[in-house]
C-alpha cells in the first residue's frame, strides 16, 4: 500500500505555494487585460517561476533560522565555558557544573535534556551530551573537550577551559572580521542592482526607442522594473541574512 503521510507535512508548504502561484498569476491577468495582451506560454513561465522562487525563498528562510540559532549558541560558549571553569575551581564534578548551568539559554536547555536523558533513559552523559549537540558543530566540539578536560587530573583543568574560552573569542573575531568584508561587497552589489542597474535600464529603454529603433513594451518595462529588479534585490538581501548578518 502506498505511503502519502509524506504529503500530509507538506501540506502547509503546498498550499502557500498554490496562493503564490495565483497571487502572481492574477497580476499577470490584471497586466493582459489592461495591456490587451495574454500568452499561454507566458503562463508557464509564471508557474516555474513561482516554483522557483517560492522554494528558493523556503530554503533560504531556513539557513536564516539556522544560521540565527548558530549564532545565538556560539554567543553563548564563552560565557558558559567561564562559568564551567568558575565551578570547576571548587572541585566540583562534571554532572553538578552541568547541573548549574542548566539555565533558560539555548545551552541551558540543551544541559537539561541532557540530564534528563541520563536519569530517564539510561544515557551516559557523554552521549546525552554529544546527542543533544549534534545540531550545533561547535556545541559538539566543546562538549567533547570538555569530557576530555574533566577526565584530566590536577589544577590544569581550569586553565584548559581558559584557553579553549580564549581560542573561541578569538574564533568569533575573525570570523567578524572575515564577514564584514563580505558584508561591505555584497552591499556594494545591492546596491549597484537596487538603484544603478535600474536606471541604467530605463535610460536604455529610452535611447533605445528613440535612436536605436528598438521598441519595448509597456509591460516589459514595467515587468523588470516592478518584479525583477525587486527579486534580484531581495535574494542578494536573503543572501546576506542567512550567511553573515
Amino acid at each position: 500500500m502506498l505511503d502519502f503521510s509524506f504529503l500530509k507535512k507538506q501540506k502547509k508548504i503546498i498550499f502557500q505555494f498554490i496562493i503564490s502561484f495565483f497571487i502572481i498569476f492574477f497580476m499577470y491577468l490584471c497586466f493582459s487585460i489592461y495591456y490587451d495582451f495574454f500568452n499561454i506560454n507566458f503562463i508557464i513561465y509564471i508557474f516555474f517561476a513561482t516554483f522557483l522562487m517560492f522554494f528558493s525563498i523556503k530554503y533560504f528562510i531556513k539557513k536564516i533560522k539556522e544560521h540565527s540559532y548558530n549564532q545565538k549558541i556560539i554567543s553563548e560558549i564563552p560565557f558558559f565555558l567561564i562559568n564551567i571553569s568558575n565551578d570547576l575551581e571548587r572541585n566540583l564534578s562534571l554532572k553538578t557544573c552541568l547541573e548549574n548551568r542548566s539555565d533558560n539559554t539555548i545551552i541551558g536547555k540543551k544541559i537539561r535534556t541532557a540530564l534528563n536523558l541520563v536519569k530517564n533513559y539510561g544515557f551516559t552523559l557523554n552521549q546525552a551530551l554529544l546527542k543533544v549537540s549534534k545540531e550545533s558543530k561547535d556545541l559538539s566540539v566543546v562538549f567533547y573537550q570538555l569530557e576530555d578536560v574533566f577526565s584530566l587530573g590536577g589544577k590544569d583543568r581550569v586553565s584548559s577551559l581558559r584557553i579553549l574560552c580564549d581560542s573561541f573569542i578569538e574564533k568569533q573575531m575573525n570570523n567578524f572580521r572575515s564577514s564584514s568584508s563580505k558584508i561591505n561587497f555584497l552591499s556594494l552589489i545591492f546596491i549597484v542592482c537596487s538603484a544603478i542597474v535600474p536606471a541604467i535600464f530605463l535610460i536604455f529603454t529610452l535611447v533605445g526607442s528613440n535612436f536605436l529603433a528598438m521598441s519595448f513594451s509597456a509591460f516589459t518595462i514595467i515587468f523588470f522594473t516592478v518584479i525583477i529588479f525587486p527579486l534580484i534585490d531581495m535574494f542578494i538581501l536573503l543572501i546576506m541574512k542567512s550567511k553573515f548578518v
